[in-house]
């Protein structure tokens, strides 16, 4: 477990909880946003994810609070290596606070503080190729598309490619 404890003008970064899983579970149900290989996960499937951050070094799992509202979340893992690395896995806002410069002023913040904390040279991110909004995102915030992995993602028995996006 990695913490990342931070604010972004009036916005908390804080590490999940145990008591975090549900709202994270009804953000991504309302939503149907895409986590892993499927478009839709269950409460112990959410569950497990949290454990595994619990558990595991390196793993963060951070959600986000405006004035003590959830309103998305992040997860992530730092690779300390020869040149220290970070793979996010995902990054959700909740839909009202969309398109307002929250999702790049946050990734903006969080990528400082990585920098900053733990000597982080490169970041990753992977993304499903179809995802357009998605990619602009990551390209607006400074992200470059490295390379894709063809049929990495098995989507209702739909093979899907991955794009591998990098920031240094």
């Amino acid at each position: 477990m990695l913490n990342l404890n931070l604010v972004v003008e009036d916005i908390e970064v804080k590490d999940v909880n145990k008591n975090d899983v549900i709202k994270i579970y009804n953000s991504i149900t309302k939503e149907k946003f895409f986590v892993g290989n499927k478009e839709y996960m269950n409460i112990e499937e959410v569950y497990d994810r949290f454990l595994e951050y619990y558990l595991t070094e390196g793993e963060f799992f951070a959600k986000f609070e405006c004035e003590h509202k959830f309103i998305g979340f992040l997860r992530g893992r730092v690779e300390f290596k020869k040149s220290n690395k970070v793979w996010i896995n995902c990054i959700h806002i909740n839909k009202e606070y969309r398109n307002k410069g929250i999702g790049s002023k946050l990734i903006i913040k969080i990528i400082e503080f990585l920098k900053k904390t733990y000597d982080i040279k490169v970041f990753y991110t992977g993304i499903l190729n179809e995802e357009k909004d998605n990619l602009r995102f990551w390209k607006k915030n400074g992200f470059c598309i490295e390379r894709i992995s063809k049929e990495f993602f098995d989507i209702n028995e739909k093979k899907k490619d991955m794009l591998i996006l990098v920031k240094q």
